[in-house]
């Protein structure tokens, strides 16, 4: 994979967009907000991991107690009358986007979900996401205590669950929270141990962040500044449309992030480390566990896949060509067979 390297300048710039010069190769061209360029990976097990919690002020001790956030949803049955009434016996299904993601991206995919595996499936948008509420916090604590709080709303005492990414994060830390709620986890290029690249992450929301809107312009002209200068930096096409410009909305015509873009920018590091629980806390998870990885994206690395061995030794692993790190968007059809068939052999060990 070609690299390409890249400096603050690309925050300096943005700032100041009126004396733009010469554009410099700053982006890698990659699928990935969170591959966005690439520096030496730092391994990473479960030693690492403690020495690293060691050096933070996040750990079990001082950690923050969360008001969990209401989340935003959009539920898909099994087409047929017959279907549904079948699906009342069965577990519901759930699916959990990535950094800068909406539950929205699964369009295309939840209704085939539904149909060829009997269940009701659910997106949820995280917290700062989508339709969720904001909150000046997030981490994959957060996130598995958000769902938490969803899942005893709802009543659920059993589901299945699939997470690309920051979502699949969420659904790790949930192993721990609360283990027997969760019947089987599909994990889509999931870092698992520690997210690779966080300096390149760190300044690509930055420079997301020092995007300014004009008050005067309209939501479409604002959309548009905001894509010219993305594409004038090389930030690859699917970037700047799918996970940029739908979290750029209007509301009372003015023009706003969707995100809570701040929060990321501050919050990035509990993103892109694993908590300190996942180095000492006793995996209660012992159910089936696949996790789809990309070959170009990198993001998980030979070190972390036997770290996760450790941890999950029941874990499945399919590895995939073709694709970037949206697997499920990248690859639709072989996203769809896999899932399908690890929800009904899921189904039928039960």
């Amino acid at each position: 994979m070609h690299i390409r390297t890249m400096t603050i300048r690309f925050v300096q710039r943005l700032w100041n967009i009126t004396h733009l010069r010469s554009a410099k190769n700053l982006l890698q061209k990659n699928h990935s907000a969170c591959s966005v360029l690439r520096i030496p990976n730092r391994e990473f097990s479960r030693t690492s991991i403690r020495q690293n919690a060691s050096t933070t002020t996040v750990n079990g001790a001082d950690r923050p107690q969360y008001t969990p956030v209401k989340l935003a949803t959009k539920s898909w049955k099994p087409e047929g009358e017959l279907a549904q009434l079948a699906a009342k016996s069965k577990c519901p299904v759930y699916l959990t986007h990535g950094l800068l993601g909406y539950k929205e991206e699964f369009d295309p995919l939840a209704q085939e979900i539904a149909n060829r595996t009997g269940h009701v499936v659910t997106a949820l948008d995280a917290r700062n996401h989508g339709e969720s509420q904001h909150a000046d916090r997030i981490d994959y604590i957060a996130l598995a205590d958000d769902l938490t709080h969803y899942l005893r709303e709802q009543r659920v005492d059993e589901a299945i669950f699939v997470g690309h990414s920051m979502g699949a994060g969420g659904l790790l830390a949930l192993t721990f929270r609360k283990p027997e709620v969760i019947k089987g986890m599909f994990l889509i290029d999931a870092a698992v141990i520690d997210v690779p690249r966080k300096q390149q992450l760190s300044a690509f929301l930055r420079g997301l962040q020092m995007l300014q809107f004009d008050p005067t312009k309209t939501l479409e002209e604002n959309r548009r500044m905001a894509a010219d200068i993305l594409k004038y930096y090389e930030v690859e096409t699917f970037l700047i449309d799918h996970r940029v410009l739908p979290n750029i909305v209007e509301k009372d015509g003015i023009t706003h992030w969707r995100v809570n873009i701040d929060v990321f920018v501050r919050d990035v590091m509990h993103l892109t480390r694993a908590p300190p629980e996942f180095a000492d806390f006793p995996y209660a998870y012992k159910g089936p566990l696949h996790i789809m990885v990309s070959n170009a994206s990198g993001y998980i690395s030979p070190v972390g896949k036997a770290t996760t061995k450790e941890i999950f030794p029941q874990v499945e692993y399919q590895h995939v060509d073709g694709a970037g790190h949206w697997i499920h968007i990248d690859q639709p059809e072989l996203f769809l067979k896999s899932v399908i068939a690890f929800i009904n052999n899921v189904d039928k060990d039960s």
